[in-house]
């Protein structure tokens, strides 16, 4: 799908002016934006790189699409590379999917299983909590 003229100068007023973000940002209620440079970084997408475990699609009552995602991650040790994939599995599924997507990490291990049950603080106060897990100690836990 092509850019309209007015998307690519808001991105482009953005490029030339990153500030104005932070300006934005620092105006809204319950966003605590340091201090300090910023700088322009353009995306560099590698989806073979993040692959889930599985995904499991729950459909509509028509079946034509899906009213819900769940994506399921074994986690057998502590990685912290997956406090950042996870939530850019569940934001890509929700992108390719349209739809409710939910993270579910199952830990045999019980001290994995306390890890994976963390927040993961994304940047937004509302998108602090990243999934479910389902670890040794018991058969499900809300995280």
């Amino acid at each position: 799908m092509r850019e309209s003229s007015e998307h690519a100068a808001i991105v482009e007023l953005f490029r030339g002016t990153p500030e104005l973000a932070l300006l934005l940002l620092r105006a809204a209620p319950d966003f605590g934006v340091p201090e300090g440079p910023c700088r322009v970084v353009d995306p560099v997408m590698r989806p073979g790189m993040l692959v889930p475990d599985l995904v499991i699609e729950l459909g509509d009552s028509l079946g034509k699409r899906p009213s819900l995602v769940i994506i399921v991650e074994v986690q057998r040790r502590i990685d912290a590379e997956k406090r950042w994939t996870w939530p850019a599995y569940l934001w890509m599924q929700r992108l390719r999917r349209r739809c409710p997507c939910h993270l579910l990490v199952v830990a045999p291990d019980a001290a994995v299983a306390a890890w994976a049950a963390q927040p993961i603080h994304c940047g937004e106060a509302s998108s602090t909590r990243c999934g479910d897990r389902a670890g040794a100690d018991s058969a499900d836990h809300r995280a």
